[in-house]
């Protein structure tokens, strides 16, 4: 571990968002919130790739990021030779889900590994959505200390 001004971690596969909290009982019948499995599985994901960068760090202070979704397009985008169909070709980002506010969410991976401070200090955040080849969905999020 070291720490760093900035570093970047691709978080391979198809970018997800953060959900919300689920909410059910506990053992005792108790009201509790709790994390769906598919979000955990994710910053699961996020704290392996960032691990295999090499668990670069931002010791302290204030820091920004830019996280660049490239997700996969539709079927309905292709031709059946391969190329973009007439809906692929008019639709030059990708306009939906996830939401650019809920794959920001997904930062709280780095945080609870500690590879930045704590979220307060994020002065300045950036969502890209792009379409990738196929086969090269993934998430790029790149960090710097301001």
């Amino acid at each position: 571990m070291s720490a760093r001004r900035h570093f970047e971690v691709v978080v391979p596969g198809e970018p997800r968002g953060a959900g919300r909290p689920r909410f059910g009982k506990g053992r005792d019948g108790t009201p509790r919130a709790y994390t769906a499995k598919a979000d955990r599985e994710y910053a699961g994901l996020i704290a392996t790739a960032w691990r295999m960068a090499g668990q670069p760090y931002i010791a302290s202070g204030a820091w920004t990021c830019e996280l660049t979704a490239y997700m996969e397009r539709p079927r309905d985008h292709y031709r059946a030779d391969g190329t973009l169909s007439p809906r692929g070709n008019r639709s030059e980002h990708p306009a939906r889900k996830p939401d650019a506010d809920n794959i920001l969410k997904v930062i709280d991976a780095l945080v609870a590994v500690a590879a930045v401070p704590d979220d307060r200090f994020l002065i300045d955040a950036r969502v890209v959505k792009r379409w990738a080849d196929e086969g090269e969905a993934r998430l790029v999020v790149r960090v710097e200390a301001a």
